[in-house]
């Protein structure tokens, strides 16, 4: 899949057009655009304005253009903008509408994210099964049966190895999470606490059902213990974790995918970035929020039709055809349920708008076992890699002696010849 890059930059009251990637040959340019009085009375005609908007200047519009003119039966061709700016963050570009693709999100062959401003390094992850994904079923007044069948229902027809670990403040769940390859613990009382038993599930795939909500001026995630359960809470719940809590935890888990079933988590404003955006900004390498205020119905049935891609990626990336590194794409998953969501015409509904995906700039690698390279292997090489490089691309080389940028050069070619031969 090739990737292909818009970045929204900040120009003082006005925001900068640039196109970072593209499968095109092209000179870099800027342009500027102004977002406050953007035309559009429906879906369609916002969607044109849009695209009208950001085809103005090559090399935009050729980046564009190349999407616009994919034939029919083309691969995925995922379209990202990385925002850097908050008045572009809280614009729906998903709503992208032109002819032939209709609404871009909703075609097989353009699906859209998101990069967040702030990117990080993303490594590679050698894969041994089974894949676990953890649930974190916990949201006051909310029931979480819908969500949990839905990815129950996909572990059931993955063809691969899953384990699902739920954490719930609901003893009667604990207890009904007794299927083969399941498991289930009551959540503790307090942030750290939750936080660290998310983190010690090592989770690949983690979703959180739970309330979204700014706490003393910080974003926090709301979820009911046992208590709030037992009590019957129907608003908030007892255990507010802040985002930046939760994310320092997942760096040592280093999850693939966090889902946020939760309001308004893929909501940007002009003051503020969006729940899901705070949380790759902070490191995590993928995640998906909502938009809005919106009805569990349409969450649930998102969940049942975004866990089968899910897991339908990460067997492509961990079965391969060919053995080596493999890339997932998230931004593919989210166009069965958008279509879902949207009904039998999109251009009247808007509730397919609110997943909001954000990923870091650097795609996901993923190494599954091989008879050449263990994972293990893969992912000790990988990380040393990383560092490697990153030292070279930080390092004053005009103070830095010579013998030790050659030094740290030979260990990239090493490292590199070694994964070469795994098929990386």
């Amino acid at each position: 899949m090739a990737r292909t890059v818009i970045g929204l930059s900040r120009a003082g009251d006005r925001v900068q057009v640039t196109l970072d990637r593209a499968a095109v040959n092209y000179q870099f340019d800027t342009a500027e655009v102004d977002l406050a009085n953007l035309a559009g009375g429906n879906l369609m005609e916002r969607g044109e304005a849009l695209v009208t908007l950001l085809r103005q200047k090559d090399p935009v519009r050729m980046g564009l253009d190349s999407l616009l003119n994919l034939p029919p039966n083309a691969d995925p061709s995922p379209l990202y903008f990385h925002v850097r700016s908050d008045a572009a963050d809280a614009v729906s570009w998903e709503q992208l509408f032109a002819a032939p693709l209709g609404f871009w999100a909703l075609d097989q062959r353009c699906p859209v994210g998101r990069i967040a401003e702030r990117i990080a390094t993303v490594r590679g992850r050698g894969f041994l099964p089974p894949l676990r994904i953890v649930a974190v079923l916990s949201a006051a007044g909310r029931d979480p049966r819908p969500q949990l069948e839905a990815i129950r229902n996909s572990i059931t027809h993955a063809k691969q190895p899953v384990r699902l670990h739920v954490i719930t403040g609901d003893d009667e769940l604990v207890a009904e999470v007794n299927k083969p390859g399941e498991t289930a613990e009551l959540a503790l009382g307090t942030s750290p606490e939750l936080c660290r038993q998310i983190a010690a599930a090592r989770p690949h795939v983690l979703h959180l059902l739970c309330h979204g909500m700014t706490v003393a001026g910080e974003r926090t995630l709301a979820f009911a213990g046992v208590g709030d359960v037992d009590a019957g809470v129907v608003d908030a719940g007892s255990i507010s974790v802040p985002l930046k809590d939760l994310a320092r935890e997942l760096g040592a888990c280093d999850p693939w995918l966090v889902v946020l079933a939760a309001c308004e988590t893929g909501q940007a404003s002009p003051g503020g970035r969006a729940f899901a955006h705070d949380l790759v900004s902070q490191g995590v390498t993928a995640a998906i929020g909502m938009r809005r205020l919106v009805d569990l119905n349409d969450t649930d049935k998102f969940c049942r039709e975004l866990y089968p891609g899910v897991l339908e990626a990460i067997k492509a990336a961990v079965q391969p055809d060919q053995p080596g590194e493999q890339i997932i794409e998230w931004a593919s998953v989210l166009t069965g349920p958008r279509k879902v969501m949207s009904g039998p015409d999109p251009s009247k509904v808007d509730s397919w708008l609110d997943p909001v995906l954000y990923v870091q700039s650097e795609e996901l690698r993923v190494y599954a076992q091989t008879p050449t390279m263990s994972a293990e292997d893969y992912s000790h090489l990988q990380g040393k890699l990383d560092k490697l490089r990153g030292f070279l691309a930080t390092a004053d080389l005009q103070t830095t002696p010579i013998a030790v940028v050659n030094d740290v050069r030979d260990k990239i070619a090493d490292a590199e010849a070694i994964l070469s031969q795994g098929g990386v």
